[in-house]
C-alpha cells in the first residue's frame, strides 16, 4: 500500500502542474479534475502522459485509464 500511495502522490503532483484543469481530489487510485468541456480531450491526453511517464519505476509500465464525464456517475456507469 505504501508504494501505491507514493505513486498516487507523485501522479497528483504532476497532474497539478498541467494547465487547463484543476485536480479536485484523489480517491484511492483515481484523480478527479475539473476541466472546461472544450479542454477535456487535451487535458485527458496530457494527464495520462504525465501519470505514465512521471512514475518512478521505469521501465516497468504503468497503464493509465482516463475517463471523462460531467459527473461521477457518467465516468463509472
Amino acid at each position: 500500500q505504501g508504494t501505491a500511495a507514493d505513486i498516487m502522490r507523485m501522479a497528483l503532483l504532476n497532474v497539478a502542474q498541467l494547465p487547463l484543469g484543476v485536480p479536485l481530489l484523489a480517491i484511492h487510485d483515481e484523480i478527479v479534475s475539473q476541466v472546461a468541456i472544450g479542454d477535456a480531450i487535451e487535458y485527458a491526453v496530457n494527464m495520462g502522459l504525465v501519470m505514465e511517464l512521471g512514475q518512478p519505476f521505469h521501465p516497468i509500465p504503468l497503464y493509465i485509464t482516463v475517463k471523462s464525464g460531467s459527473n461521477w456517475q457518467e465516468t463509472h456507469g
